[in-house]
């Protein structure tokens, strides 16, 4: 009885049970769906990549959602130009002297997305693979925090995170990156960031904090000092954290030349600290994470590692990663290795090949974009916050990462 209710629920009343939102992923893309109250709905699904001043790149859609029983189906319209061979089918059909047959016509289309994970749904729809994740009902921000010695690059016309708050925007999330200055050391930076998120806070945002690189050192280091600003926070998302330290930094502080010119560069030019290298060696690392612990069971966590390892490139880290590799006998992202990378207690981990520790935040070699490593990234944190409730099958929970990984030896990390 109960299953027959259930069934006659999906197929006769599957409007009433949609979400309001549905948030959009797909390659090189990100988006949402709003729906109406009936089912009325508007799909828009942005380029990760910025498009040129004459078009938006924007795809826009809008039609009906309507649950069924396998999942949720999407009916639309498009205006579609017939060419000119079917529109010569066309005129040979119906002769006229007219061009009526080569006008724009409506044309009825139908896309349907399977129940892949509870609240979470994939489908395609012109030619795109789409995965519609159940958007948070809270009222998000993310702040997002970049790296080391970044303050400067959008000005100098690297669009460092830029893909990654347009990715964020685009699914209907307000996102703002923070003015922390990136030559600061951690301390200086964590106290900027708590205070940032105590101020979103006060004005009822549920916080979310995605970081990159040192700025996921600094993001931890908040939380771990200030212990009442975990309930701030509704979670965090560290994209190659120098949690446990770094093989290159280390470098610089063992060569009193190098560190020379380190302190000078940061104290002299960019007005900060020595400690923003100095606070993350691995021997610095390791002593402030004994002394504060980052408290992940309180803050739910994902983490992105990453290596790559190129035969040839153009990247800036290639140099870097060949040292780390032939000195350490291990993987990096050219900064970083993934076992350094990891943040012991997180809730979920994404591991990913063949992407340097720049290219996060900016599009570069790699096939994992900026907007494709924020939808991952996005997609993993709402799995994580969905309420064990809510049904997700066995298995289908994110693994978590509490125990130390494996050291990755000359091999590139499967997705």
């Amino acid at each position: 009885m109960t299953r027959t209710i259930l069934l006659l629920t999906l197929l006769l009343g599957g409007p009433l049970a949609l979400a309001e939102t549905y948030q959009v992923s797909a390659p090189g893309h990100a988006g949402r769906i709003e729906v109406a109250p009936g089912g009325a709905a508007t799909l828009s699904l942005t380029p990760g990549k910025r498009p040129s001043r004459r078009k938006s790149g924007v795809l826009t859609r809008e039609g009906t959602l309507s649950a069924t029983s396998k999942g949720l189906r999407f009916d639309y319209s498009v205006q579609v130009k017939p060419g000119l061979r079917r529109g010569a089918a066309a005129w040979v059909r119906d002769p006229r002297f007219s061009l009526d047959a080569w006008d724009e016509r409506s044309e009825a289309r139908s896309a349907l997305f399977t129940r892949a994970q509870e609240g979470v749904f994939e489908g395609e729809l012109e030619g795109h693979a789409l995965r519609l994740t159940q958007a948070s009902s809270e009222d998000w921000i993310v702040l997002v925090v970049p790296g080391l010695s970044t303050n400067n690059w959008n000005r100098v016309g690297i669009p460092y995170l830029d893909e990654n708050l347009r990715a964020l925007r685009a699914r209907g999330i307000e996102a703002r990156r923070l003015g922390v200055k990136t030559e600061n050391g951690v301390a200086a930076n964590a106290r900027y960031i708590a205070a940032e998120i105590r101020k979103e806070a006060a004005l009822g945002k549920q916080v979310v904090v995605m970081a990159h690189s040192k700025g996921g050192t600094d993001t931890t280091a908040a939380l771990a000092l200030e212990p009442g600003l975990a309930a701030l926070v509704r979670g965090v998302i560290a994209i190659q954290p120098v949690y446990g330290g770094s093989y290159v930094a280390d470098l610089v502080a063992g060569q009193r030349q190098l560190r020379g010119t380190m302190a000078l560069v940061f104290e002299q030019v960019f007005k900060g600290e020595r400690a923003a290298v100095l606070d993350l060696t691995h021997e610095a690392r390791a002593a402030f994470v004994a002394a504060h612990p980052y408290p992940a069971k309180r803050v739910p966590t994902v983490v992105v590692r990453s290596s790559f390892d190129r035969r040839a490139s153009l990247s800036t880290l290639y140099a870097p990663q060949k040292l780390i590799e032939r000195t350490q006998n291990e993987a990096s992202d050219g900064l970083v290795t993934p076992a350094d990378q990891t943040i012991p207690g997180a809730r979920a981990t994404i591991d990913l090949d063949d992407l340097d520790h720049f290219e996060p935040g900016v599009r570069l070699e790699s096939p994992h974009k900026p907007v494709d490593v924020t939808n991952r990234a996005i997609d993993q944190l709402l799995l994580v916050l969905r309420p064990r409730s809510s049904g997700l099958s066995k298995g289908s929970q994110p693994e978590a990462s509490s125990q130390q990984p494996r050291r990755f030896v000359s091999q590139p990390l499967g997705e």
